[in-house]
């Protein structure tokens, strides 16, 4: 069978086990979320200690990519793979079992730097197999599918507490892992062969962490993807009290309401993945950031007048929302881009950096609180400005386009080879 074949039997598969392990970090958050009044009540706690369990979590993700992309650039993608799902069902299995809050927040943490592995990992592998805009294209492919966590996770979680303890989460969360350990061990070659493989050092990987944010288009495609990161997670902290306690949004529509937000994210990943190679990365971000940055500022604008009430601010909201579509797999793929044997690290410091700046832009949505919704659109507006102008300065002034033609290259040589040795 040839490599063409082989390409064509498997990409369509392999794009939905790619999409599906990274997935993971968000169905560990997602179907979670639910179920926090419940673990407070059944574990005697209060909700700012159950709380605690999803900051750890937050922080542990972020942690475990810094530590995931070097090992796979050492040891092979799908080796580190296999190991952290088996530490991810590991830790959902103890977090199951737990038997007081402090219990959780430990096991919550071992959870974490479990699946950290996928996000980071399959950043790297979408390296290997391809390259410009056709690796931003599959991004956009996988983000389509990894959406399903935060539109289906919720309810089913609503669903399953009705008539389950909250520790059928975390069984679930043992199912999901075990059934995408099992899709990697059966339906994902190796995509970094032996001989491309480098040495690592715990003495010099803070000097290649630092080497990547050095390179001036590297640092502006980071600051792009991390700020726009950051401004979706002050949305997400400041939300539920933006439409439901200060609009007055009944409970039961806020998910419409947010499910919106997830909808537009899904029809510009849609769109970019369709264009993106006729487009040009270059041209597409320019327009995605300049987009991002309008509707940030007309966020505040709103916020701070109240024109219009919820439906002055609320399209503003998911046009800011839904241009996370076009910016996180553009910013990924020019990151990504001009790294092969390092596009561990690369994606550790992607993966780290997106979780930890939106971890800090959440808690400042709750230290600035103020019972308006200001602090979470001055947040979201102030996002979005750093992410045009660090895009703007950083890359755009030697343009992207220019720095990466269109690349019609699909499939590198490595999956070929390694589908074709399976068999």
């Amino acid at each position: 069978m040839s490599g063409t074949t082989s390409k064509n039997s498997h990409s369509g598969l392999q794009i939905v086990l790619l999409a599906g392990v990274t997935a993971s970090t968000g169905w560990a958050i997602d179907l979670c979320l639910p179920a926090l009044p419940f673990i407070a009540a059944s574990l005697e706690a209060d909700m700012g200690q159950v709380q605690q369990t999803l900051s750890v979590f937050i922080l542990g993700v972020a942690l475990g990519q810094l530590v995931y992309g070097p090992l796979s650039d050492r040891f092979g993608r799908k080796r580190v793979l296999v190991f952290g799902f088996v530490v991810f069902i590991l830790g959902s299995i103890l977090c199951a079992s737990a038997q007081s809050v402090e219990q959780l927040v430990m096991f919550r943490l071992i959870q974490s730097l479990g699946v950290a592995v996928g996000a980071v990992v399959m950043r790297a592998v979408v390296r290997d197999l391809f390259q410009g805009e056709r690796a931003a294209k599959v991004l956009s492919q996988m983000m389509l599918i990894m959406l399903t966590a935060p539109l289906i996770a919720p309810l089913l979680s609503a669903q399953l507490l009705r008539w389950f303890s909250w520790r059928v989460i975390f069984w679930l969360l043992v199912a999901i892992g075990l059934t995408l350990l099992a899709g990697v061990l059966l339906k994902l070659p190796e995509t970094l062969p032996v001989a491309e493989r480098r040495e690592i050092s715990l003495k010099t990987l803070p000097g290649q962490y630092l080497k990547v944010l050095l390179d001036r288009n590297t640092a502006g495609y980071f600051l792009c993807g991390t700020f726009t990161f950051a401004g979706m997670f002050a949305f997400v902290a400041g939300s539920p009290f933006v439409y439901i306690q200060y609009f007055g949004v009944p409970v039961e529509y806020f998910g419409f309401l947010y499910g919106s937000n997830v909808l537009m994210i899904s029809l510009l990943s849609w769109l970019n993945s369709r264009v993106i190679e006729k487009v040009g990365l270059g041209p597409m971000l320019t327009r995605a950031t300049w987009l991002s940055m309008l509707s940030g500022v007309s966020v505040l604008f709103f916020a701070l007048t109240g024109i219009g009430g919820l439906w002055g601010i609320y399209p503003s909201l998911v046009a800011f929302i839904g241009c996370l579509g076009l910016i996180a797999a553009n910013s990924a793929a020019g990151m990504l881009d001009p790294y092969g044997k390092t596009a561990g690290v690369v994606s550790s410091v992607m993966g780290a950096g997106r979780f930890l700046f939106g971890f800090f832009a959440s808690s400042m949505v709750g230290f600035f609180h103020n019972e308006t919704p200001v602090p979470m659109a001055a947040i979201i507006c102030a996002s979005s400005v750093l992410a045009f102008l660090s895009y703007r300065f950083l890359v755009s002034g030697q343009p992207a386009a220019a720095i990466m033609p269109p690349s019609r290259t699909s499939v590198c040589p490595t999956i070929q080879a390694a589908a074709r040795e399976e068999r």
